[in-house]
């Protein structure tokens, strides 16, 4: 049996918290997921995929 990388109590967050957390990554996702529907309506949608997965690349070397 496989055992979770931490228990939610060592975690410190409230379930309140958890939901907002959720709730933000799923709204985040949708309104992005908008602005590229329309900018694959208005450039090639190959373009927009792969700017999007530039970007994402960026992002995560800046925070990494």
């Amino acid at each position: 049996m496989t055992s979770p990388i931490s228990q939610p109590d060592e975690l410190n967050i409230a379930i309140n918290d958890q939901a907002w957390v959720l709730a933000s990554y799923s709204m985040c996702f949708a309104a992005l997921l908008l602005l590229a529907g329309r900018l694959a309506d208005l450039y090639p949608p190959h373009i927009v995929y792969l700017t999007g997965f530039a970007g994402l690349a960026v992002f995560n070397l800046i925070i990494s």
